[in-house]
């Protein structure tokens, strides 16, 4: 048996900086049995055209080891109806060692007193609000201990190739593979979503920059980005990539109202770009994945029509919102247009 004395550690909680990166990534792994690289880790936390740097760390004060981490990136949500624009965080990535999992209960727990660091460091006086999608076991602790307030279930659909109506007439469909700042890439999509946001809801800004970074620039991004033309003229624009088991999966779209119909071109040429390789044409239909809240009434409208059918979430994620600046978060939230892009999960 070891003679040294069995000392709690303590810990300290501050901002991480290039130096806890390969820290930071060891514990993901440990945490989530996946790789993230470093180009990955910057992408998120140093390349977002919103802001960058909103991440805490607790670290043993011994030997200064990354122990837990909380983290969020921003966004930028417009709220057309009331000439707002209103920046939150996306809140990922959390996380605690192992071995510190057990220190504190509830409010003391070290995951507890990293978040309360964060809210400091990173919210109070600073952003409208949190918000993420938990799983149900995250979900509780979020609720019980973090100040969060339950928006909705996740609104999954799913439907499958062969149930959706013929492909609209009359759109030309465009795969984007690049938005270059000024270029007309950039300059059409900007303008769309200027057109597009006052026939939605609150929603996040989907301008050039946003798509590029969420879906364009991430290392190994599998994400393909089309758009939708009538008469020269953007009407509408869909993400898809392929789903873990073969499904074509619908990461986000916006569209304009009276081209809704759009849509259906859109997701035939996703399923005409994007391979399936868990089986053949010939076998089962294949499946088509999305989340859509059901705001706007048109947009819920055009997706029954569609074929697609609410499903219940299987992991129990939900959306969750923590106020801080803006004290009518949840009720904005509940009423905003959302889909699976604009978390981290797509």
């Amino acid at each position: 048996m070891s003679d040294q004395p069995n000392i709690k550690p303590s810990f300290g909680f501050r901002i991480p900086n290039d130096d806890d990166l390969a820290d930071l990534l060891r514990l993901f792994r440990r945490c989530f049995h996946v790789d993230r690289s470093t180009e990955s880790w910057k992408w998120r936390y140093q390349r977002n055209p919103n802001g960058n740097g909103h991440n805490t760390i607790a670290v043993t004060e011994h030997d200064q080891q990354v122990a837990a981490h909380y983290a969020g990136y921003p966004i930028v949500l417009r709220d057309s109806a009331n000439h707002r624009r209103l920046t939150a965080l996306h809140i990922c990535d959390i996380m605690t060692a192992k071995e510190h999992r057990g220190v504190g209960r509830g409010p003391t727990s070290l995951m507890a007193r990293t978040t309360d660091h964060f809210y400091t460091d990173h919210c109070t006086g600073k952003v409208a609000f949190n918000f993420g999608f938990n799983t149900a076991s995250s979900k509780g602790f979020s609720l019980r201990f973090m100040g969060a307030q339950e928006i909705e279930d996740a609104p999954l659909w799913v439907t499958t190739a062969s149930q959706l109506p013929q492909s609209s007439k009359g759109y030309r469909i465009s795969r984007i593979d690049a938005i270059d700042p000024g270029s007309s890439a950039a300059t059409q999509l900007d303008r769309f979503f200027e057109r597009a946001a006052q026939h939605y809801g609150p929603l996040i800004e989907r301008t050039s920059a946003w798509l590029n970074w969420r879906y364009l620039q991430p290392p190994k991004s599998n994400f393909k980005l089309f758009a939708a033309f009538s008469w020269g003229r953007m009407v509408g624009w869909g993400v898809f990539k392929q789903g873990p088991e073969g499904d074509l999966r619908w990461c986000d779209a916006l569209t304009l109202p009276h081209h809704v119909e759009c849509t259906r071109s859109l997701i035939s040429a996703a399923l005409s770009h994007i391979p399936n390789p868990n089986q053949p044409a010939q076998d089962r239909p294949r499946n088509i994945t999305c989340w859509f809240s059901e705001r706007p009434q048109w947009w819920a409208r055009e997706l029954h029509q569609m074929g697609f059918e609410r499903r219940p979430e299987p992991h129990g994620i939900g959306m969750v919102c923590v106020p801080h600046q803006e004290a009518d978060s949840v009720q904005l939230l509940k009423s905003a247009y959302y889909a699976w892009g604009d978390g981290d999960l797509a």
